[in-house]
């Protein structure tokens, strides 16, 4: 229950991704980039649990939110049950969730050669933000080592509006590496977890019931209460907060635009262009024609007469 809203009569569905810029020059992490970099954030309803599918919400009563994508998917891998790594990759080895590749060699007889131990542990809460991720593994049946180094970051796709993992070459991950998930999979015989083939979370992926167990009736009360919320949707609601509609509209616009770009269509209904923003946009700019053409004849019509008195 958060105020007035019970969230265990809801669904969330995932609506999309997106990137926009921000002004970055004073946070204070600010390493002297760009002071415009890319941030992204994710977009979700809430829909009434028996209106939910993965085509959308049937119903005409919902609520859309808006969150930063890092921390729509940090909770999303919490959900999942998914927990760092990195107490794992210091010895205490108690993540089931983390993948752990092993290099050793095996004692040859007589020779006695040493053996030892590589342990690279990996899970993707790691790595929402983007981080390095860099080992030597061995392959039992080439009986060979394969090292490999990339940045592992959450993106989003362009294209299917997914938020998924990928390999990048630099520290911010922005620049893709070439074959880097095939390169990955070479090192380390296994696939990226949630990479484009299997991604965390997308559009018609169906729904998550905030009625369910612990875990996804958490997951709905935080999301909730740290979104931008725009629920002038929720007509049962007693004090619906409106305070993002606006930004998310103007987000909807955009992604509608992004998507037409990469893909040449809007293959998401909620993402097919507005007949009325459309409309709305060509009457404004007819009438802004006719209004700049009127002020001409008064200003003509206004000169004739000074000049008729100048002369009277």
């Amino acid at each position: 229950m958060s105020n007035d809203i019970d969230l265990s009569q809801y669904s969330i569905h995932y609506k999309g991704c997106q990137s926009i810029t921000q002004w970055v020059k004073n946070d204070a992490n600010y390493d002297g980039r760009s002071p415009v970099q890319p941030k992204y954030v994710a977009q979700y309803r809430l829909c009434p649990a028996d209106k939910c599918s993965s085509s959308g919400c049937s119903s005409k009563q919902y609520g859309d939110y808006l969150i930063d994508m890092q921390s729509f998917v940090t909770y999303l891998l919490k959900e999942k049950g998914y927990v760092s790594a990195v107490s794992s990759n210091n010895g205490n080895n108690n993540n089931q969730y983390a993948k752990y590749y092993e290099e050793e060699e095996e004692d040859q007889g007589d020779d006695s050669a040493s053996s030892s131990v590589t342990e690279v542990a990996y899970s993707p809460i790691d790595y929402v933000k983007c981080g390095l991720y860099n080992g030597t593994f061995s392959s039992a049946s080439s009986n060979t080592n394969t090292t490999f180094s990339g940045y592992i970051g959450a993106t989003c796709s362009s294209t299917s509006q997914s938020i998924e993992f990928n390999i990048f070459s630099d520290s911010t991950c922005k620049t893709k590496m070439s074959n880097g998930l095939t390169k990955y999979k070479s090192a380390t015989s296994s696939n990226l977890p949630f990479s484009s083939s299997s991604p965390l979370i997308s559009p018609e992926g169906g729904c998550i019931s905030c009625g369910g167990d612990y875990s996804s009736s958490s997951l709905c009360s935080s999301l909730y209460q740290v979104s931008g919320k725009c629920e002038e949707k929720m007509y049962d609601m007693e004090y619906p907060n409106e305070s993002a509609c606006d930004y998310i509209s103007s987000l909807e616009v955009m992604r509608r635009e992004e998507q037409y770009s990469a893909t040449g269509s809007a293959s998401s209904a909620y993402f097919l262009p507005s007949i009325g923003a459309t409309v709305a946009i060509e009457v404004l700019f007819v009438l802004s024609i006719g209004l700049g053409t009127y002020v001409m004849f008064l200003k003509q019509k206004l000169s004739r007469a000074k000049t008729s008195l100048r002369f009277s």
